[in-house]
């Protein structure tokens, strides 16, 4: 209804709004004048900032011309001596505290003649039927935004929560697929440890042949090149010592030899079982079928808990009967199927 309004109305609407910006503690000005600060009065600030704001909303067409006008003169007089709370200084007065006090009492009138003035013109406006349409009919747009956000709302939420299932649903079987691929470190971590263990028992089981043999080397020349007067007891002597030796030599090349094969054999298992995981999730992505999946699983089950042959181990050992736990999840499998 801004349109509605003469000259004098406009300009009392423009200074209202200009009015409605003032802030309270830059009004008050504690941090500027500490002790000369208007901080007793920021109540009654607050009130006259609060009247002459209900102005903005109010349709300001229906008051007569003289009223208007006599507002418009109030509302100059109130801002004007805002203003001079705002710009007060300390330096502007001999007399800061006096000056202070003077407009504080100012401030008390102004209040008192904009309520006596502004009240009753708010009240009659408040109640007007004008105003009372214009609320209405605002309310009645708003709801009907409301309405129709809520109805987007909630069909983006249907749609959404559809998607969300799917989503919801495919995560869950991708987490059940590479959670068990993630796997696969941990047999890759052991596999890595036993093949290290395996290469220093076979260095060891190499160093000792090659002592073994270069000491047979140098006996050989020893016996043909050295002493050949031995009595019976001395030449026993030293068979018995030679046979010490080498036995003692045999005894450890054999034990570095079995720990050598031990570590190969759990390289290879564990290596094995490592291939098995990491594959594990790229056979299952290549079908949809479901007992193609559970063959798939049931195989990589076998690879972790079933003993495998790696041709390291004793024959007797390689072919260790189906552990109980592999039965089981056959049986499983057959009943969900």
């Amino acid at each position: 209804m801004e349109e509605d309004l003469n000259e004098d109305g406009r300009r009392l609407l423009e200074l209202v709004k200009d009015i409605s910006k003032l802030s309270v503690d830059e009004l008050v000005g504690k941090a500027r004048l500490g002790d000369l600060s208007f901080e007793a009065a920021e109540p009654m600030i607050r009130r006259i900032l609060a009247i002459i704001s209900e102005l903005r909303e109010l349709p300001l067409a229906l008051l007569p011309e003289n009223t208007i006008r006599n507002l418009l003169s109030l509302v100059k007089q109130a801002n004007e001596r805002l203003s001079n709370i705002k710009s007060f200084s300390a330096a502007q007065a001999e007399n800061p505290g006096q000056a202070r006090q003077g407009m504080i009492k100012t401030l008390r009138d102004t209040h008192e003649g904009l309520f006596n003035s502004l009240a009753p013109s708010i009240a009659y406006l408040r109640t007007s039927p004008d105003l009372l349409r214009a609320i209405e009919a605002r309310a009645s747009e708003a709801s009907q935004l409301v309405s129709e956000h809520a109805k987007a709302v909630e069909g983006r939420l249907s749609g959404t929560q559809k998607e969300a299932e799917e989503i919801l649903t495919s995560l869950r079987r991708t987490a059940a697929d590479v959670g068990v691929s993630q796997h696969a470190v941990h047999f890759l971590n052991q596999a890595t440890e036993h093949r290290k263990a395996a290469n220093l028992w076979l260095a060891a089981t190499l160093t000792l042949g090659a002592f073994g043999l270069a000491g047979a080397v140098v006996l050989l020349y020893l016996t043909y090149t050295g002493k050949t007067d031995y009595t019976t007891a001395s030449g026993v002597q030293l068979a018995i010592a030679k046979l010490l030796a080498f036995s003692l030599l045999y005894f450890i090349a054999i034990i570095c030899a079995k720990n050598y094969g031990a570590h190969r054999h759990n390289y290879v298992v564990n290596k094995h079982r490592q291939n098995a995981l990491s594959t594990f999730e790229a056979f299952v992505k290549a079908t949809a079928d479901v007992a193609t999946r559970d063959a798939v699983l049931l195989r990589s089950t076998e690879a972790i808990f079933a003993p495998l042959a790696s041709g390291y181990g004793h024959p007797d050992a390689e072919s260790p009967p189906t552990p109980q736990i592999l039965e089981i999840i056959r049986g499983g499998l057959g009943k969900s199927t």
